[in-house]
């Protein structure tokens, strides 16, 4: 080939390559820039929940900018895999807080720990009062992740900063991934900011009832179905789903004690853990900090309770209920109750009993009177003392119920320690344990009720016979001259 045509050809290569590079950055640029962001505003705030008879979580909570109240969990954020996931956070709390997640291949200036201040990358991620930042991240992998804070200001630790409420659940879609309702269920202890004697130890979502179970039941003897209705969503999450219908349930242990899941009546298909398998027993098992989400489809109607299967976390309050209807047939909630209620005004005491027991109704007129005070769990005299010593004849006893579960009080005339009484499965077995003198029936948290007794000399036990409660050490002597 002549010069002239080598050199001819070179500058067309030369232009021709020129042309493809800048229409390879152009493309990628414009692709870069069609990247979907998904952006979320939250702010870190205080919030009240409120669980009945005087029993409050001051909580510390994440909140949508525009949501007029905190949640415990905060809100759940969803984000495709390719996604950018963007959240901008705004602390209006009066501690240094922070936003960390579980999410993976983010720059260090995101990481909200101390790491950001000993690295001197972005010391701003640690969010002072009043303060704001913006974290970044572009998941990788599909799946179930969280978010918490990692702030230990304040003379505190990092556990009680999150056990105060400040976590949230992070779903990550794959990209082909087919529709399905998405739930999720934070297990965990409650935080340190509380008032009342009374407050769940354990909660799910935010929730707790002290009693469990048993709690329930008790509820229903003292004011029918429409007293446990009102624990829903308040004191017990409650989610709704029709036959036939698969949930996927993302289920969290945001604690510090090893926590466990079981629903009754449905198969725990582990969609992470064990690649589409069964877990054994149908318990999903939850070491601090573990994850799955189980795949839940219903065959039958009913009223299904989920729990925690460290049953003494269950009987400390750890329960909420499936609730499962034939397709197409209505709510079984009312609308206000669907949602659950996390923040200020969440919780109301079941009714209390419309009648008196007959043992109140045709009482003579007392010589004495004595106050007593049950809550979980313990009774006491009033104020939270051991219980006065009382003289013989007819004594009024006013039993107040300041905890969160419905409470009775059952009189025995015994010489038996308190703590030895005979028991027939989970009660005291009242007909071995002496003289049955009464009993206040079952009643709700944060109300009292009044009955009145013969009483001769000798010793007495009180107790609450309610289905568990003597286990856990609800019971008092009495001594009466």
């Amino acid at each position: 080939m002549r010069p002239a045509l080598v050199v001819l050809a070179t500058a067309v290569f030369v232009q021709l390559a020129v042309a493809i590079g800048l229409a390879v950055a152009f493309f990628a640029a414009d692709g870069a820039d069609a990247q979907t962001v998904r952006d979320y505003e939250l702010e870190i705030v205080p919030a009240d929940i409120d669980y009945g008879g005087g029993n409050v979580w001051h909580a510390w909570t994440f909140k949508l900018a525009d949501a007029p109240a905190g949640t415990v969990p905060g809100p759940t954020l969803t984000v495709t895999v390719g996604e950018k996931l963007r959240v901008h956070v705004t602390n209006k709390l009066d501690l240094t807080h922070s936003f960390h997640t579980h999410l993976t291949g983010y720059d260090q200036v995101f990481d909200g720990s101390q790491a950001n201040i000993i690295s001197g990358a972005e010391s701003g991620a640690m969010i002072p009062p009043g303060g704001e930042f913006t974290y970044e991240f572009e998941p990788k992998e599909p799946g179930i992740y969280y978010y918490h804070c990692h702030s230990a200001d304040g003379g505190l630790m990092i556990s009680q900063h999150i056990h105060q409420g400040l976590y949230g659940a992070i779903i990550v879609e794959g990209r082909n991934d087919p529709p399905v309702r998405d739930e999720v269920i934070f297990m965990g202890e409650m935080g340190h900011e509380t008032e009342g004697d009374a407050v769940p130890p354990y909660i799910m979502n935010g929730m707790g009832l002290p009693g469990g179970e048993h709690a329930l039941e008790g509820a229903y003897v003292a004011g029918g179905f429409d007293a446990v209705a009102a624990q829903l969503n308040k004191t017990v999450p409650a989610i709704e789903a029709e036959v036939g219908e698969q949930l996927r349930v993302h289920v969290i242990n945001i604690g510090d004690q090893i926590h466990s899941f079981h629903a009754h009546n449905v198969d725990h298909i582990s969609e992470q853990a064990l690649d589409g398998r069964m877990w054994p027993a149908n318990v999903l098992p939850l070491i601090p900090g573990a994850a799955d989400t189980l795949r839940l489809t219903f065959t039958n109607t009913g009223i299904w309770l989920f729990h925690c299967h460290v049953v003494n976390h269950a009987d400390a309050g750890m329960i909420g209920v499936f609730i499962v209807r034939e397709p197409g047939a209505p709510n079984a909630l009312p609308e206000a109750q669907r949602t659950p209620v996390r923040q200020g005004g969440a919780s109301e005491a079941p009714p209390t009993r419309a009648s008196p027991t007959p043992t109140q109704a045709n009482a003579p007129e007392p010589s004495e009177r004595l106050q007593v005070q049950l809550r979980e769990w313990e009774i006491t005299g009033e104020g939270g003392g051991a219980l006065p010593q009382a003289a013989a004849g007819d004594i009024e006893v006013e039993a107040h119920n300041s905890g969160a579960s419905p409470h009775e009080l059952a009189i025995i005339k015994t010489d038996t320690d308190p703590a030895d009484l005979p028991v027939d499965g989970l009660q005291v077995d009242e007909d071995a344990a002496g003289e049955l003198i009464g009993r206040i029936a079952a009643f709700p948290g944060g109300s009292t009720e009044r009955g009145t007794f013969t009483l001769a000399a000798g010793n007495y036990v009180l107790l609450c016979n309610v289905p568990t409660h003597y286990d856990l050490r609800m019971y008092a002597r009495l001594v009466v001259q």
